[in-house]
């Protein structure tokens, strides 16, 4: 199935799914070691752009792919599109928790 969203620059939410499977699986990625690196994975479903997109439907202006249990696996269940703000609240949120 053709998705469009790797043509020609590819889209946001094509990146952000990009950038999700690097982070988890690519040990020679930034920032690989709070992510794949301690175990930290992709759905297996999610293997797949267009599960995702169909999942999380298209990136929003000013959204970024945010996981609601920062130590559990990217997933229809735990992510969703939200702001830097909501983001930093959420991972501030489990510091304090585990402080």
């Amino acid at each position: 199935m053709q998705h469009g969203h790797s043509k020609n620059g590819r889209t946001p939410t094509y990146n952000s799914w990009r950038k999700m499977m690097e982070r988890c699986y690519n040990p020679n990625q930034v920032g690989y070691e709070y992510f794949g690196g301690r175990g930290i994975n992709v759905a297996p479903d999610w293997h797949d752009f267009v599960t995702f997109l169909e999942d999380m439907g298209e990136r929003f202006k000013g959204s970024f792919l945010d996981r609601i249990d920062v130590d559990n696996e990217y997933g229809p269940n735990n992510c969703r599109w939200s702001t830097r703000k909501t983001q930093a609240h959420n991972h501030a949120r489990r510091r304090a928790e585990t402080a």
